[in-house]
């Protein structure tokens, strides 16, 4: 009996100190779906007091994980930000072009870009919108 209380310090201790390191949200779910397991085993074995201590373990990891995943930036946003940017730059380029008058070619070029940018930019939004109304709903 002492030594499955003592595995069971160690097992929590040890996943504390890997819930600290966890680097993604993956792991750390995988980590409580092993507790879980191992909560499971315990009942199995009759130690419900264990196997009660692993569930709630298993719980916390669970809602950490979940708050991981809601605070980690967007992997879009750096692109998105850089879209913005070049079109502004565009745009800006643009204006100049009409103002001087002249390089018809050039102004073409850069309106051609930028509808580019622009739908590329709409893509990524309507992405990252039905992502997140998927999360949501």
């Amino acid at each position: 009996m002492k030594t499955i209380k003592f595995a069971a310090v160690i097992f929590v201790s040890l996943t504390c100190v890997a819930l600290v390191w966890a680097a993604e949200t993956d792991e750390l779910r995988e980590q409580a779906r092993e507790m879980q397991r191992e909560a499971r085993k315990l009942a199995e074995r009759g130690h419900e007091k264990e196997a009660e201590a692993f569930e709630r373990r298993a719980a916390e990891m669970l809602e950490e994980a979940e708050r991981r995943e809601d605070q980690r930036p967007d992997r879009r946003d750096g692109m998105i930000r850089q879209l913005r940017e070049r079109l502004a730059g565009l745009r800006l380029e643009e204006r100049k072009l009409e103002e001087a008058g002249g390089n018809d070619e050039r102004l073409r070029d850069v309106r051609r870009e930028a509808e580019m940018i622009e739908r590329k930019f709409r893509e990524i939004m309507r992405d990252r919108n039905a992502e997140h109304e998927h999360h949501e709903g």
